[in-house]
């Protein structure tokens, strides 16, 4: 994790995930399917990816591992309603000189922090 909070540490809502993240992320994922800083990140990277069936699938469960009715199991069913079957609504919210419309995006919706769900 500690290894994880360092290549974030200069991240911002809304940009791309450093590159070396995704792959540290889906070793900790492999060792740990329940770890809720890697279901939120990988999500996140899939989303911004265009691959909402996986952000869903990782989100999902990692809402399973959030208490019913708590601010961060929200922030998550959040993300997840953000999905479509053809990518997140920030993709559809683009113009034609690509920028952004300001549509909603799972990278939006977390806090400003690098800190995920709990």
């Amino acid at each position: 994790e500690a290894e994880v909070e360092a290549l974030m540490a200069g991240y911002k809502p809304g940009s791309p995930l450093p590159g070396p993240v995704e792959g540290l992320l889906r070793r900790i994922n492999a060792k740990d399917p329940k770890q809720t800083m890697a279901l939120w990140y990988l999500g996140l990277i899939a989303a911004q990816d265009h691959r909402p069936d996986e952000a869903r699938q990782h989100w999902q469960a990692l809402a399973a591992e959030l208490p019913a009715g708590s601010p961060d199991r929200k922030l998550v069913e959040e993300a997840i309603s953000t999905l479509s079957d053809k990518g997140t609504e920030a993709d559809q919210g683009s113009g034609a000189d690509g920028a952004d419309k300001g549509a909603k995006s799972p990278a939006a919706t977390p806090s400003t922090t690098t800190e995920s769900p709990k």
